[in-house]
């Protein structure tokens, strides 16, 4: 399984984002990311043996940060890979130091990391052709908590599963169960 430990939003603000992309999917083409699967990747595993999966769960289970709170006001478009993507104009200093963390946890647990340059986005269409062209209003999103998600290819892209999910207000819980 395709593992990454992201902010995932509530269904209100998730259904906006999936407008915007509905919105634009007339316009710049490619296919529509589902509502479901809608995220902000925060560190990004690959593959890893399902047997990995608890130790994951335990490497951040102690975890101390505060909440991370976004404003959203930019529209991107990355020509290379066709992703339409929203996201901040800056790293906000709770979200760096929430990456810097999982970092440290995850390669002192001896976790492979991906190592490139760190854009917070939340994709919302793939293939496009063109960017949106369109200026954003900004969205506000405060974020409670991250998870571990699991990543799946199905007939037409991914299918995403929760794996586990954490508070970040420096208190512990339990996984989600499986």
């Amino acid at each position: 399984m395709r593992l990454f430990f992201a902010l995932w939003p509530g269904k209100t603000l998730a259904r906006k984002w999936h407008g915007l992309g509905r919105r634009w999917h007339p316009v710049v083409g490619g296919r529509l990311m589902p509502i479901a699967n809608l995220h902000l990747t925060l560190v990004f595993l690959g593959e890893v043996p399902e047997q990995r999966v608890s130790e994951l769960q335990t490497c951040v289970a102690a975890l101390v940060s505060p909440p991370v709170r976004l404003v959203l006001t930019h529209a991107g478009y990355w020509k290379h890979n066709g992703i339409v993507w929203l996201g901040p104009e800056t790293l906000v200093p709770e979200l760096a130091a929430l990456m810097d963390e999982l970092h440290k946890r995850l390669t002192a647990a001896g976790f492979a990391l991906e190592q490139r340059e760190y854009v917070p986005h939340i994709t919302l269409l793939r293939k496009a052709l063109r960017e949106p062209g369109e200026s954003l209003k900004p969205m506000v999103w405060e974020s409670a908590s991250f998870v571990l998600a699991g990543s799946t290819r199905v007939e037409g892209g991914s299918s995403y599963a929760i794996l586990g999910r954490w508070p970040l207000t420096g208190k512990c819980s339990e996984p989600a169960a499986r």
